[in-house]
């Protein structure tokens, strides 16, 4: 993304008036969520409190 940001702003293939796709809008958003999801993750990982392990589920006799 920064090297077509980069060619955006400095190759006269891109003149006045032309402006990026919807795909590279919603690219820009994915990343952003996906940068937010994984703040969270990380987060989550050192304010909640450490669960024990799962209860084991009784065979049947």
């Amino acid at each position: 993304m920064a090297l077509v940001a980069y060619l955006y702003d400095h190759d006269n293939r891109f003149f006045v008036g032309w402006e990026l796709d919807k795909s590279w809008v919603l690219c820009t958003v994915s990343w952003t969520i996906l940068f937010v999801n994984a703040l969270g993750v990380i987060v989550a990982r050192y304010v909640v409190p450490k669960e024990d392990d799962y209860e084991q589920i009784p065979e049947p006799q």
